[in-house]
């Protein structure tokens, strides 16, 4: 797998590293996180420097991704990205909290930690023993769905808004209905869980995501 881009958070697999910016002045991006520093610190950068966050913080050379297998299956959103692995697993990198490796991250423990953000990490409860295996994934602006080779639908908040989670009045998670079932706490919607309802018993051969909502297919049975 190899990936190339804007790598403002670590989306790309690897930290990212300054491209251009054109002179000392501070370039910033939608979320008002700056190239030439963080939030807008009056730093000089210089290309090819490591950064994190600012609008110049790209890679255009396609730059392999190591990953523990065979990616059968990819998806990118805004600030992450996702592998389907050929043993079922998944793999995600950049600010997502669903891929945690087991822990219980904090949207601020990624958004401090650059090279942690950037190294593949893998979402609990896929592919390894007794657990369903995924066939795939897509990223929502805020969300992420996964399709298991059994037909069911699994749903996870990623953490971060658009902002990557640096507005003072952040929507909570699952605010929107996005998930699709019902969370409690903010760690229920971090982690990820089955989506029942109208999906219960049917079969699901396809997803599909957008700014917040969800989409299936039909089932098998139509």
């Amino acid at each position: 797998m190899y990936t190339f881009g804007l790598n403002d958070y670590g989306q790309l697999g690897r930290r990212g590293v300054m491209g251009a910016a054109g002179s000392n002045k501070c370039i910033c991006d939608s979320g008002g996180d700056c190239s030439c520093g963080q939030q807008g610190d009056p730093v000089a950068a210089r290309e090819g420097e490591a950064c994190h966050g600012g609008a110049s913080c790209r890679s255009g050379i396609p730059t392999r991704v190591a990953l523990p297998g065979t990616a059968v299956s990819l998806a990118a959103g805004r600030y992450t990205t996702v592998a389907v692995m050929d043993s079922g697993e998944l793999y995600a990198w950049g600010l997502n909290l669903c891929a945690s490796d087991g822990e219980d991250l904090l949207p601020v423990d990624l958004v401090a930690d650059p090279t942690r953000a950037a190294t593949p990490r893998r979402v609990r409860g896929f592919g390894g023993p007794g657990e369903p295996k995924a066939v795939k994934a897509d990223v929502g602006y805020i969300h992420l769905a996964i399709l298991t080779e059994a037909g069911d639908v699994w749903t996870c908040h990623t953490g971060y808004d658009g902002y990557a989670g640096g507005l003072q009045h952040r929507d909570k998670p699952n605010a929107q209905g996005e998930l699709g079932r019902p969370t409690v706490a903010d760690a229920d919607a971090y982690r990820p869980g089955l989506v029942a309802g109208a999906l219960e018993g049917q079969r699901i051969v396809d997803i599909a995501t957008g700014a917040s909502p969800l989409r299936s297919s039909p089932s098998l049975h139509g």
